[in-house]
């Protein structure tokens, strides 16, 4: 028995491809918005971003990013001290036990 190989048959994948990466492009957007939201970026924080990325400039996206960073490292030292101040409260009141 002989077996006849057969090629198949090449499709256009162009219209497809563009497609998709019209879609995987939404798709990171969409998560990349989701997750500025998910770290207490502000609508004009966000619009700043979108702006900034619309344009390619990756260096200012990354500014925004870092300077958020920030803000929100400062916030948590800040959130921080008052929880100390518990903790060393209760270490007194436990040792008086």
């Amino acid at each position: 028995m002989q077996y006849e190989f057969v090629m198949p048959r090449q499709r256009d994948y162009s219209c497809s491809d563009e497609m998709d990466q019209t879609k995987e492009r939404r798709d990171v957007t969409e998560t990349v918005e989701s997750g500025l939201l998910d770290a207490g970026c502000a609508a004009a924080f966000i619009e700043r971003y979108r702006v900034a990325e619309a344009a390619g400039d990756t260096q200012a996206c990354l500014d925004l990013l870092r300077r958020h960073r920030c803000e929100l490292v400062c916030a948590l030292h800040e959130a921080q001290k008052p929880i100390d101040v518990c903790d060393w409260i209760i270490r007194g009141l436990e040792r008086e036990l």
